[in-house]
């Protein structure tokens, strides 16, 4: 026998080991279960999935929920996740939002400042023709906008901007049930979990 016919032999006989093999060696399967005698499946409850409580003491709440929030500090979306939290456990709660503003004169000086931005740009813009169309002649402190244009643009875009929100931002997230204050932003100086607020409604329902 030359080689050529050995390695036939070898080839076709580990083709024939690869194919039979595994079907020599595996089991039978079970007869199929009658399923008559099989129990009905159970349902698997979600992952994390909250226990709402529908018990008649959840009817307790008789005034809304509101959340008092600073519109400038980026409370925004802590106040959609403490929403969403509440609704989940108590569906029948009414919540309500409202923005915080800044007292007198610090909004007044926020909106000037918004103001005197959007005139700045409008000046880096198309300054030459405002004073043209005016019959103005350039004053002293455009000629020094328009000579340091950049820095100008950076300061309107960037150093108002930072003022405005510093001035408006008053660090509220304060939550009140009726008249009652639940937690209150200012006092702790930060902003709360959402957990944490669950957890001081849970009390307004316990007996």
């Amino acid at each position: 026998m030359d080689i050529k016919s050995i390695a036939w032999f070898a080839f076709c006989f580990c083709f024939a080991l690869e194919m039979f093999m595994p079907r020599l060696l595996s089991q039978p399967p079970p007869p199929p279960a009658d399923p008559s005698t099989q129990p009905p499946p159970q349902a698997e409850p979600l992952p994390n999935e909250p226990k709402v409580d529908y018990d008649i003491r959840i009817n307790r709440f008789t005034d809304p929920i509101n959340i008092e929030y600073c519109q400038t500090c980026g409370f925004k979306a802590r106040v959609d996740e403490v929403k969403n939290l509440l609704s989940l456990y108590y569906p029948t709660l009414i919540i309500t939002e409202t923005p915080s503003y800044p007292p007198f004169p610090f909004g007044l000086l926020a909106q000037i400042l918004t103001l005197v931005r959007y005139a700045g740009i409008l000046l880096l813009v198309a300054g030459d023709m405002v004073f043209q169309k005016l019959q103005m002649p350039y004053p002293a402190w455009y000629l020094y906008m328009r000579d340091k244009k950049l820095m100008t643009g950076l300061f309107l875009f960037f150093g108002v901007n930072a003022i405005s929100s510093w001035l408006t931002s008053t660090g509220a997230f304060e939550v009140t049930y009726g008249s009652q204050l639940l937690y209150s932003g200012i006092a702790k100086g930060r902003m709360p979990q959402a957990e944490e607020i669950l957890a001081l409604i849970k009390t307004l329902i316990q007996p």
